[in-house]
C-alpha cells in the first residue's frame, strides 16, 4: 500500500468536489472543467505533472468520459510512481450521462479494464451492482436514486435466484452471462 506521505491525484472530481476518502498528504484534485472545485484544471489524457509524482490515483467514472481513455491509462501510469495504485470505477451496463458541459462515450467490460491496465504489474476488478439492479437502472433511468434501487435489488435478487434454482437453470450459459450483466466494475491497478 502507499506510505503517509504520497500525493494522491484525483481525476474527474466534478460537481462534488471529490470523492469521500482519507487523503495521506495531500489530494490534488482535477477536472477540465473549470467551474467545479478543483485544484487544477487539465485533461486526464495529458497531464500537467511529472513522471512518477503520485503514490495512487483515483479514477471513479471518469473513463468513459473521455473521447481516449487508453491515453489517460498511459499517462496514469507515467505519474504513478514505481508500485504506485489507481483505484476507480467504469460503468459497464449503465444508463447515458452526460449534459450539455461533457460527453458519455464508452462502457467497460472487465476485459477491456485488462487490455487496458495491460501494461501495469496487476489489475483486479471486482463487479459492482448485480443485474437487478442493472435492470431497475435502465427501466428508473435517474429518477430513483441508488438507495431506493437497492432497496428493490436485494428482495428481487433473492426471487430470481430461487426462481433459477428450483427451474434447474441456475448454472446454464443464460444465467452465468446475467451474472456477469453487472452496473459497472471496481479495479484496481499497481505499476
Amino acid at each position: 500500500m502507499m506510505s503517509g506521505d504520497e500525493l494522491i491525484l484525483e481525476l474527474g472530481s466534478g460537481e462534488q468536489g471529490g470523492y469521500p476518502h482519507t487523503p495521506t498528504k495531500e489530494t490534488i484534485r482535477i477536472d477540465v472543467q473549470s467551474r467545479f472545485r478543483v485544484d487544477v484544471v487539465a485533461d486526464a489524457q495529458v497531464l500537467p505533472f511529472r513522471d512518477a509524482s503520485f503514490g495512487g490515483v483515483i479514477a471513479i467514472s471518469i473513463m468513459e468520459h473521455v473521447p481516449r481513455p487508453w491515453q489517460l491509462v498511459d499517462e496514469v501510469r507515467r505519474v504513478l510512481q514505481p508500485k504506485g495504485l489507481v483505484v476507480g470505477y467504469v460503468p459497464y451496463m449503465f444508463p447515458y450521462h452526460a449534459d450539455e458541459t461533457f460527453s458519455d462515450y464508452y462502457r467497460f467490460s472487465d476485459e477491456a479494464l485488462r487490455f487496458l491496465f495491460r501494461d501495469y504489474s496487476s489489475i483486479e476488478t471486482h463487479s459492482a451492482g448485480g443485474y437487478t439492479n442493472t435492470l431497475f437502472r435502465f427501466i428508473a433511468g435517474f429518477t430513483a436514486t441508488q438507495r431506493h434501487i437497492l432497496r428493490f435489488e436485494k428482495g428481487a435478487a433473492e426471487v430470481l435466484s430461487g426462481l433459477a434454482r428450483a427451474s434447474g437453470i441456475s448454472n446454464s450459459t443464460r444465467v452465468r452471462g446475467l451474472k456477469r450483466s453487472t452496473t459497472g466494475y471496481v479495479f484496481v491497478a499497481r505499476k
